[in-house]
């Protein structure tokens, strides 16, 4: 039920054994557009990231499926266009894999250096050029990388949705 949308926010502590996803996605396309499109990502991804071992392919496996399950809603409820961006991040072990689409940044805090290490995917006057949802006849590509985690890293998932939150 898209109604039963919960913000949730995580800070905390991952252990190296760990096998975790941890993802944001920001809705566009109206306000409530925007906010069925990332509840449909939020939702899919977390019952796709279940057991997975070749996490770059899964990656692009998994931004496949939420690009095709925002796609049909969008076209179960007869919208010309409705998306969200995505800032994704999947630890594995002492591996660190990033996905990004859209203008959701993924920043990494190491030894008191911040490093944006996500891309943006925006032309001009804010034009967002890569995100889930996109047309069938528009190829997704989004950006994914892959690091190793020192321990006492930071990682940092965020969007520039805060607009009408603060003061």
């Amino acid at each position: 039920d898209v109604d039963a949308v919960e913000d949730v926010a995580f800070s905390g502590e991952v252990s190296a054994d760990t096998n975790e996803l941890f993802a944001v996605f920001d809705g566009m396309g109206g306000e409530a557009c925007g906010e069925i499109a990332s509840f449909v990502a939020a939702s899919h991804a977390q019952l796709f990231a279940r057991d997975r071992m070749q996490y770059e392919e899964y990656l692009y496996e998994l931004a496949d499926q939420l690009n095709e399950r925002v796609r049909e809603e969008t076209e179960a409820r007869s919208l010309v266009l409705m998306g969200t961006t995505a800032a994704m991040l999947q630890v594995a072990g002492e591996d660190v894999y990033i996905l990004n689409a859209g203008d959701s940044r993924i920043y990494k805090l190491s030894r008191h250096e911040l490093r944006r290490i996500s891309e943006e995917h925006v032309l001009g006057r804010g034009a967002i050029t890569k995100f889930l949802g996109m047309p069938e006849e528009y190829a997704l590509q989004p950006y994914i990388a892959m690091g190793k985690y020192k321990a006492g890293d930071i990682f940092i998932l965020c969007s520039d949705g805060l607009t009408d939150m603060l003061g």
